[in-house]
């Protein structure tokens, strides 16, 4: 009766999972990233932004472009950029598309949305079921980094995300982030062996500017983590206090089986 049981939900599962992956997939509203031709970028603005980068950032960039032999592109790239996080994510989008990739973009703050609703995890369907059709993809993340110092938590599916795509030859993974190299986390610098700058001028107080650009997010999501410890300390709490009930119980039970001997 139990493996009957273990069938029918593994079942059930797989067809919720079919089901939520279906809508990951091809319904906008439902997913958590978009494609590129759902972006409005494209190479003439590609072209455009190319030549306005800083001589230093060219070539940092003609390194990264002018690939001879596709086996060397990068399976994890990360970019590291100034204040402005969209200007390194144009970035992210440019070298994509030279490399003829179609590209996935993550954005820190739709992610945050997203696990502000409960639904980080859709994160991976997401990717597994785009990975699955075979095509050439590049997961663009934006701010990884600093989503790694700040919400270690929520950072952990990004992680496992980037670890999952690992297993398809034909995906790659772009991360941006505003930090400097020495300010990026020992589990970042592991996931990202290809680390370039690629826009001059760091702020000397990036961590602040995050801040105060995802403020609203930060506070919801820090006191969804709150309200997650409180509810666990309160529980741990009231189960503390029926065990001592349940003691006093036994103890007074023993001590009236003691007397009536």
């Amino acid at each position: 009766m139990k493996h009957h049981v273990c069938a029918v939900l593994l079942f059930v599962s797989s067809l919720v999972c079919a089901e939520f992956d279906k809508y990951a997939l091809f319904e906008k509203e439902y997913r958590i990233g978009r494609f590129n031709d759902e972006d409005s970028f494209d190479m003439k603005e590609a072209a455009k932004i190319l030549q306005q980068l800083p001589v230093p950032v060219k070539k940092n960039m003609r390194k990264l472009l002018d690939l001879s032999d596709k086996d060397v592109i990068p399976q994890r790239l990360l970019l590291l950029g100034g204040i402005r996080n969209a200007d390194t994510t144009d970035i992210a989008k440019i070298i994509a598309l030279y490399w003829g990739y179609d590209y996935y973009l993550i954005e820190a703050s739709v992610f945050l949305q997203a696990c502000r609703e409960g639904r980080e995890d859709a994160l991976l369907s997401e990717v597994r079921c785009i990975a699955q059709k075979g095509k050439p993809i590049v997961f663009i993340v934006t701010e990884l980094a600093e989503m790694e110092d700040y919400f270690g938590l929520y950072a952990f599916t990004l992680q496992r995300m980037v670890d999952q795509c690992a297993e398809y030859p034909h995906v790659k993974v772009i991360a941006t982030s505003a930090f400097q190299q020495e300010q990026l986390s020992i589990i970042v610098k592991e996931k990202f062996q290809d680390i370039v700058s690629v826009v001059c001028g760091q702020s000397t107080d990036i961590k602040r500017n995050w801040l105060e650009r995802n403020k609203n997010a930060c506070i919801v999501a820090a006191g969804f983590v709150l309200c997650s410890l409180a509810a666990i300390y309160v529980g741990s709490y009231i189960l503390f206090a029926t065990m001592q009930l349940q003691q006093q119980n036994e103890n007074s039970s023993l001590n009236q089986k003691i007397t009536d001997l």
